[in-house]
């Protein structure tokens, strides 16, 4: 039997199917998918890792703080979240946006957790009120998808079609880049463009 356990707050000790093990850092997982009697582990890097383990075996193994269980087959890590709204969390996995579905029965408690967890993130500047925040989290799923569809637009660009004002346009471009979600680079007239990281 395959078997994992978290070995460190940082890593989670993977039994494969040859009998090697494999020490995955938590950093580097965006999330857990549980079909057909197999676990997926999804990462940044490399390619996905299945495992016969049952979902809810690995996730009681994994922090709280850091991954939360959005329905009965997923469990996302909160530091791969793009954006959420009121039925569905959007993640980014190998430069692809993908929109998960938000369990219906429990989702007033994952609403909650989100909402802390976000508060949490902003919580180096001034937390604006959870209407704002709500709004800007809209605009911010709205500028990924633009920019995973044009890849290489500019901020005017993307403010245009998206209608949100270019400073705010500029304030939410910055976040992603800092959060690694985008890149951005200068064109030879000195105009900045984004692409999905």
């Amino acid at each position: 039997n395959q078997k994992i356990t978290l070995q460190t707050t940082q890593h989670l000790l993977i039994n494969l199917p040859d009998r090697t093990t494999l020490a995955q850092d938590i950093n580097y997982i965006v999330c857990l998918k549980y079909e057909e009697r197999k676990t997926t582990i999804y990462r940044t890097h490399g390619a996905p890792i299945t495992t016969y383990n049952s979902l809810a075996s690995i996730a009681a193994d994994l922090p709280t703080d850091l991954f939360i269980r959005i329905n009965r087959n997923t469990v996302v890590a909160y530091s791969h979240i793009v954006s959420y709204d009121s039925c569905s969390v959007t993640l980014r996995i190998n430069k692809i946006l993908e929109r998960i579905p938000i369990m219906p029965a429990k989702s007033e408690e994952i609403h909650a957790e989100l909402k802390q967890w976000n508060a949490q993130k902003y919580q180096a500047a001034d937390t604006p009120s959870s209407a704002v925040t709500h709004y800007m989290e809209e605009k911010r799923t709205l500028i990924c998808e633009y920019i995973a569809q044009h890849p290489g637009c500019n901020s005017q660009e993307i403010s245009q079609q998206i209608h949100l004002s270019e400073r705010n346009t500029q304030r939410i471009l910055q976040l992603l880049k800092n959060e690694g979600v985008v890149d951005c680079r200068k064109e030879k007239d000195g105009q900045k463009v984004y692409t999905l990281r």
